[in-house]
């Protein structure tokens, strides 16, 4: 990782946090929308084929949603990141705080997530109906603008992260 100012730069630490925490925090998300969609859509527990395939899906390759991960860290950042370290009186690292503070954010937004429909279809087309057939970059698209949408954001390569409605301000 390259430093371009100073690297207790807040954002540096959050990022190089965010990276670190990537899969552990992948593998949540896919247990937490696996949990959610039970709980919303079979609260009696009854199995048929499609509950039996979420129950027993066990895979721990989250590569399909790298850039989803990624695009949420950067809208974490955005909304919550600043240059300026704060003082911490609890003896803990700045690098433990902002993972702790980033990991409770991203099961919060994740269970926020799960309430949507669209949501949930492209996580289980990712996962547990993925087929060979299937083309993954469909359902990381809806991803992608799922998150742009619930956030009003929008994320350009050279522009960076912007509102919706100053995006051609």
């Amino acid at each position: 990782m390259t430093h371009k100012y100073f690297h207790y730069d807040k954002n540096y630490l959050l990022k190089q946090a965010q990276s670190e925490a990537q899969d552990h925090l992948l593998q949540t998300l896919i247990d937490l929308v696996k949990e959610n969609y039970l709980a919303l859509h079979n609260p009696l527990g009854l199995i048929d084929d499609a509950v039996e395939k979420v129950l027993d899906f066990r895979e721990n390759d989250t590569l399909l949603f790298d850039e989803f991960y990624n695009d949420l860290a950067a809208i974490y950042r955005y909304k919550y990141g600043e240059v300026q370290l704060e003082f911490l009186w609890d003896g803990t690292s700045h690098f433990k705080k902002y993972s702790r503070d980033w990991e409770t954010q991203f099961i919060k937004w994740t269970n926020e997530f799960c309430a949507y429909e669209p949501f949930i279809k492209a996580v289980f087309e990712l996962t547990v109906f993925k087929t060979q057939m299937t083309r993954p970059e469909l359902a990381q698209s809806r991803l992608k603008n799922f998150l742009f949408n619930h956030f009003n954001l929008k994320i350009y390569c050279y522009k960076g992260i912007v509102q919706k409605d100053q995006e051609f301000a």
